[in-house]
């Protein structure tokens, strides 16, 4: 088998943001071997606030639940006595792929969902908490996620088909400076 080692890392503001890289190879109970060279850093995603994953064992799955926010900002994130949150749980898996064996997770539950699929278009309200968005298109695209008080959150596929998320005016961001900026976007 091929075994998975994650170590998060915490970085400089000038560096940018805190990173969970990820090692192939093997195990002896003792000491873990590193026998998947990437030659450039592998990351389990590229999003800025998924730190500390805790894994669990004795299940069926190999899953993953990380801490989501940023040591940049954690301290001064305005939610009283709470420190971020903790994101999606991740189902784990090593899949081959044309550069190699890579790390590949999904999202537990993603089909699991409540409520049934409905069709919505430019301009329709939610009136829920929690969703699941299915979206297909051809192209650069976004979406915008918006609210009555003009707080938005837009992601999309860039012209370059790289995912991005634009967060900087999707709430509360004065509390820290570099949370609404670009830094803290994926692009």
């Amino acid at each position: 088998p091929v075994y998975l080692l994650i170590v998060s890392m915490t970085t400089t503001m000038e560096e940018g943001r805190c990173n969970t890289q990820y090692f192939l190879g093997d195990f002896d109970g003792d000491t873990f071997t590193c026998t998947v060279p990437f030659g450039k850093m592998e990351k389990i995603d590229d999003g800025w606030d998924n730190y500390a994953g805790v894994g669990f064992n004795n299940l069926e799955d190999k899953l993953l639940l990380g801490w989501g926010v940023s040591w940049e900002y954690a301290r001064e994130v305005p939610t009283n006595e709470f420190c971020g949150q903790m994101t999606l749980a991740r189902r784990l898996s090593v899949k081959e792929t044309a550069h190699g064996l890579r790390l590949a997770s999904q999202p537990v539950g993603y089909d699991k969902f409540l409520g049934a699929e409905k069709s919505v278009k430019d301009g329709d309200a939610f009136s829920a908490e929690t969703y699941q968005l299915k979206i297909k298109g051809n192209g650069p695209s976004k979406v915008t996620l918006s609210n009555r008080e003009g707080q938005s959150l837009v992601f999309g596929v860039d012209a370059d088909n790289n995912l991005f998320v634009d967060r900087t005016r999707a709430g509360a961001n004065t509390f820290h400076a570099s949370f609404g900026t670009e830094l803290y976007s994926v692009k």
